[in-house]
């Protein structure tokens, strides 16, 4: 069976269901793992299984908020039209499942860097703890959790984040499988033959493009993008990683660039990944770090200070520790806007998740920007005739 072939009731039924749970799990992880932290967290998040010791870091939120959150709304939303929603699927499954486990295992192998702070142990003498990603460290109800675990610092991740992205992206495989009979990447779900739509086509392209690069493009800017010390800006041999960012850059917005690309060939056909991108994506994104800019203390989320070609850039500004994000804010706001006023142009409508499901809005785009004259809108008449 094909990718664009018609499955099996049954088989439908079933991944439906599995959208269903998966999208509620999403939709509650916010919540999840700030209680559990161990495992989950890639900073000290405060004693697991403690809701009053409980320590907020901004990439947290924004991954937990903006990107499982949403999407788990958008994959609910999608249970009831699987076959119309798949490059949406393909980006759940790629990026935020497959992606996301690359990501989170390498920074369990590579969780040192240069940048370390030492603490001492009398059994090991010093013990150099990342200062980009520590973890929890002390009593709880699990026992003692220790620094270090077959020399692993980052250990903790080997229990939960890292099968635990692994095991759904071997569900949702198993599924797309089952359903459509392809592993649905992204460029295989590229409509045939195109049915672009303009304007928005072309934005779709830049946009998939720049997400696709943002990986670069931040670890090199890192003034007003980075919510940690990522070093010096605007110099290359001078970069500090972080887990949190790494997950953000490259399952989040570089895979939902590809897919972003892909669907710039038939936008009417992927309305929910447009949809998530622009409300979780760009939106909530924004709000999240809007919030962060006025709650995120020092001591969780540093940023650089010190001489940079832009000058010295202080550790305040306008009484706001985290001044410098109005950059980020104003990029994720700017960045919705701009999907705002294509998806209001070309479909009549803002894309909410449950609105897409439900067909609301044209599907056509205003005939001025037809390629084609006889294209026929599938809702109202074309512009121009009567």
């Amino acid at each position: 069976m094909g990718a664009m072939e018609v499955p099996t009731p049954a088989a439908m039924n079933a991944y439906s269901q599995w959208l269903k749970l998966e999208g509620l799990v999403y939709m509650t992880v916010f919540f999840v793992v700030y209680y559990v932290k161990i495992g989950l967290a890639w900073h000290d998040a405060g004693q697991p299984f403690v809701i009053s010791d409980i320590k907020f870091h901004p990439y947290w939120n924004m991954i937990t908020i903006p990107w499982y959150g949403v999407l788990g709304l958008c994959l609910f939303c999608a249970s009831y039209a699987p076959a119309k929603s798949k490059l949406l699927l393909s980006w759940a499954m790629w990026g935020a499942n497959f992606a996301h486990g690359v990501v989170a295992t390498s920074a369990v192998l590579n969780g040192m860097d240069d940048s370390v702070i030492g603490t001492t142990r009398k059994d090991r003498g010093v013990v150099l703890v990342p200062a980009t990603a520590p973890h929890y460290v002390g009593p709880s109800i699990l026992g003692d959790i220790p620094a270090e675990m077959f020399g692993l610092y980052q250990y903790d991740k080997l229990f939960a984040a890292v099968p635990l992205w692994f095991t759904l992206f071997a569900i949702n495989l198993y599924f797309a499988y089952k359903v459509f009979g392809s592993a649905l990447l992204p460029w295989d779900l590229i409509a045939t033959p195109a049915k672009p739509m303009g304007g928005y086509s072309t934005w779709l392209k830049l946009e998939g493009l720049v997400y696709m690069t943002v990986f670069f493009v931040v670890y090199y800017v890192k003034i007003g993008l980075a919510w940690h010390d990522a070093g010096t800006p605007f110099v290359i041999s001078d970069i500090k990683f972080h887990p949190y960012w790494n997950m953000i850059t490259i399952p989040w917005y570089g895979v939902l660039g590809l897919c972003l690309f892909c669907a710039s060939y038939d936008p009417a056909g992927n309305k929910l990944l447009l949809s998530y991108t622009m409300w979780g994506a760009n939106f909530c994104h924004g709000v999240v770090a809007t919030s962060s800019v006025f709650n995120a203390p020092a001591s969780i989320a540093p940023h650089y200070v010190g001489p940079s070609l832009l000058g010295d850039i202080p550790a305040e500004m306008w009484g706001l520790y985290q001044y410098d994000k109005v950059v980020a804010v104003g990029l994720w706001f700017s960045l919705f806007a701009v999907n705002i006023v294509f998806a209001r142009s070309y479909f009549g409508s803002i894309l909410l998740p449950w609105e897409v499901i439900s067909g609301k809005g044209k599907v056509s785009p205003p005939a001025s920007d037809r390629s084609d004259a006889s294209d026929k809108p599938l809702v109202g008449k074309p512009k121009g005739k009567r």
